[in-house]
């Protein structure tokens, strides 16, 4: 039987062979712009990589058509879980479910056009900005490297924050850790461009402060990026950064 890792690799084997039918069929993530976002995106910010079911795309709305019409043409093999479009957004989802013996696992791709919509029915525009910061990055896949199309920090660092989720918590302090935080004016800025209510960021991080403080977390945090790397010294750093961008968040 197979093991969980042994399922989690060929879960991830998987996913690289259809982010290069993507890059391929977008022409490099360019027509129509598909920015890699979720934990894959993570990998063009830090050094640590962490699995995940699925993989995340934004797409800027399309002046003509929706994309999200489009792309399931792309990838014959996949079905088509879920398929909604509003005024404003769009959101599909792509699945395939993986045999390993006697295990079954599923691969999906998401896809959210237009906008990008939490749980709580918060959301962030993807507006021309959004695309026109975003970089090309290079991240490794099931040990193959591939160029991928990513937001801009600021942009990456407002999509965690709007979420908020416990993984997301976990890349947060990584972000943090390694890069820092951004100028204070220039994020509440964008937020205020880009999220449809800046407060549930400001909100959200009182959250995430309160989780990255939990004494378990740092066994969560290894847990999860397979490394001893952060330390209490720098759990310490990362919650008083967090502090000041509470604070100026207001």
């Amino acid at each position: 039987m197979p093991k969980q890792l042994d399922l989690m690799k060929l879960r991830e084997a998987r996913i690289g062979e259809l982010l290069s039918t993507a890059q391929k069929k977008s022409k490099d993530f360019s027509t129509p712009p598909l920015i890699v976002i979720g934990g894959y995106a993570l990998r063009a910010q830090v050094p640590f990589a962490r699995y995940s079911r699925d993989c995340d795309f934004a797409i800027p709305k399309q002046p003509d058509a929706w994309a999200i019409d489009k792309i399931p043409k792309w990838f014959p093999e996949l079905s088509t879980e879920s398929k909604e479009k509003k005024e404003r957004s769009g959101y599909l989802r792509l699945i395939q479910a993986l045999v390993a013996g006697k295990n079954r696992i599923k691969v999906s791709l998401d896809f959210m056009e237009g906008e990008v919509v939490d749980r709580s029915e918060e959301r962030i525009q993807i507006d021309d900005s959004f695309v026109s910061r975003s970089i090309t990055a290079p991240i490794k896949v099931a040990g193959e490297e591939i160029e991928i199309r990513v937001p801009a920090y600021e942009d990456y660092l407002l999509l965690k924050l709007l979420s908020a989720r416990p993984s997301d918590v976990r890349d947060i302090a990584a972000l943090i850790w390694r890069n820092g935080t951004p100028d204070a004016s220039s994020l509440i800025t964008r937020a205020r461009e880009i999220v449809s209510n800046p407060v549930h960021i400001g909100t959200n991080l009182g959250m995430v402060i309160k989780e990255v403080s939990d004494p378990r977390f740092i066994d969560s945090w290894r847990g999860t990026f397979i490394s001893e790397a952060f330390s209490e010294a720098d759990k310490k750093r990362v919650i008083a950064a967090l502090k000041k961008m509470r604070t100026e968040f207001g």
